[in-house]
């Protein structure tokens, strides 16, 4: 089941990820997949207009039409629905069929009926339909569920160690599958907690196999940390720092906000030069909203070099270079659905270079209008040769609700610093990242926004760590809130940390 939620300005955020990307064109390093001709149809970056509540029956199958376009022509998980047994013929006549004896169809209908229609085909947390303030995301989120019973490796046995239920007793063997023990070391070590990763309701049971016996367990799910406005904190003790931002959300130059968003993103990228002798850094980027890539990944540059950054765009700059050159293997779709909304975008923004390289492209799809499916072959790089000037330990806290951006800063951090050198502590994060380059489309008649992605980021789904959309990443420790103090002293070993952070479970400092 996919995620309904009630706030528009969440696509918003959303759509920052991975702008840096936006003037993706086939190169010499790109390797052409797959080549079809299409139509050449009009496609309309979203203005967020007023949606239209009714619609005469030619404006719904318009609506329905520029929709099946924009996915069989621009969607970058188009080949994963068609895997998933969609056609979009099926899909046109599902829908086509539901009201094909209304004259006027209420756009609210419309929306239920393509949000039913598409949901068994798409696992994407980035791909989202919106009205007024309906807006579904579809993907299957998973949370935790977790028992109050502890388990102790020894050899090939778990044992209890901890129990609050009477027909499970410490010393018991658990004879379950291990896909159900989650490494919790802050109970001791060699510890696991029994759980499961579920999308159902948070007061569940589960039967679970004791000395190969079954019993009932009861489950519960940990609460998070809403979502809230930007928020920035550091300080600091003799042996370690903390650090939290929960937004990586660069606004327009032109935004009223943008000059204060930059003096924190400043401040925070040069962290790393400010703390690099510390034995420890926490870097709480739980409730993480997202954004652009390139600041978590200038901080752990900062952190890595040992360098304090004047000029932080330069540096941005640089680092995209490298995130598409040397780093993020993708599969890019090159159509004139693309071009048309890059033409728009990069005039919105005043990039008169993207806009005329994106004009360019739509004249040559006007003349041979084609999908073209363009793997990227990686240059290697240099940049992260010399090796760290940081030793000390790095400490990222994750939740359900770190988002895209917030999930690569932990990609970056164990691939430049070491899987050694960073422990990731929390829950498993959103799972928001296995398609980007993304934009906001809208319907033309209904005026309903579509938020949907032009790539699809292959160095994730093929990392270890990674779990898939709505699951996202998995922790290092799992932890609770209420022994996510304990857990982070077991690592740092700070005890005047652990008291400033006496509250953690509850909020971001």
């Amino acid at each position: 089941m996919g995620v309904y939620l009630m706030k528009k300005v969440f696509i918003i955020s959303a759509a920052t990820l991975f702008f840096t990307t936006c003037l993706t064109s086939i190169s010499a390093n790109d390797i052409t997949i797959k080549t079809e001709p299409v139509e050449f149809r009009e496609v309309e970056l979203s203005r967020f207009e007023k949606i239209k509540t009714n619609l005469s029956h030619t404006e719904f199958e318009e609506d329905l039409e520029a929709l099946c376009y924009l996915i069989s022509t621009g969607y970058a998980g188009y080949e994963d629905m068609i895997e998933n047994g969609f056609t979009i013929d099926s899909f046109k006549e599902q829908i086509l069929s539901e009201f094909k004896e209304k004259e006027e169809i209420n756009s609210r209908d419309f929306y239920f009926a393509l949000v039913n229609g598409l949901k068994p085909f798409i696992n994407d947390s980035h791909f989202m339909i919106a009205h007024f303030t309906d807006l579904y995301s579809f993907s299957t989120r998973k949370f935790c569920a977790w028992s109050d019973i502890f388990v102790k490796k020894d050899g090939d046995n778990y044992s209890v160690t901890e129990s609050n239920l009477p027909a499970v007793k410490k010393g018991d063997i658990f004879t379950d599958d291990t896909t159900y023990l989650f490494y919790y070391p802050s109970k001791g070590k060699n510890t696991y907690r029994i759980g499961f990763l579920t999308d159902m309701t948070p007061e569940i049971k589960k039967d679970f196999s004791f000395n190969n016996g079954s019993i009932s367990v009861p489950l519960k799910q940990d609460g998070a940390i809403e979502r809230r406005p930007m928020k920035y904190k550091s300080f600091e003790t003799k042996d370690s720092a903390y650090i939290e931002l929960n937004d990586f959300m660069r606004p327009e130059a032109d935004s009223p906000q943008r000059k204060s968003a930059d003096i924190v993103f400043n401040k925070f990228i040069n962290l790393g030069q400010k703390y690099n002798s510390k034995k420890n850094i926490i870097l709480d980027l739980r409730s993480n909203s997202g954004g652009l890539t390139e600041l978590p990944l200038a901080f752990i540059f900062s952190l890595y070099t040992n360098k304090n950054f004047n000029d932080t765009d330069t540096l941005i700059d640089r680092l995209a270079t490298w995130d598409t050159e040397s780093f993020f293997e993708r599969k890019q779709i090159l159509s004139p659905s693309y071009y048309q909304i890059l033409a728009q975008y990069n005039s919105n923004r005043n990039n008169i270079t993207g806009k005329m390289y994106a004009e360019s492209k739509v004249k040559e799809q006007k003349q041979k209008s084609e999908r073209i499916v363009v793997q990227n072959i990686l240059k290697p790089s240099n940049l992260f040769s010399k090796g760290s000037k940081f030793k000390g330990k790095l400490i990222i806290l994750t939740d359900r609700n770190t988002v895209s951006a917030g999930e690569f800063a932990v990609i970056f951090a164990k691939h430049i610093l070491g899987n050694n050198n960073v422990y990731t502590v929390g829950e498993n994060t959103f799972g928001m990242a296995s398609y980007w380059n993304v934009f906001d489309i809208q319907l033309p008649n209904s005026k309903m926004n579509i938020h949907t992605s032009f790539s699809k980021n292959e160095t994730i789904i093929k990392n270890p760590l990674w779990h898939g959309e709505g699951t996202g990443l998995y922790p290092d420790w799992w932890c609770a809130g209420s022994d996510l103090n304990d857990a982070i002293f077991l690592i740092s070993g700070d005890n005047e940390m652990k008291e400033k952070l006496k509250n953690i479970e509850f909020y971001l400092m």
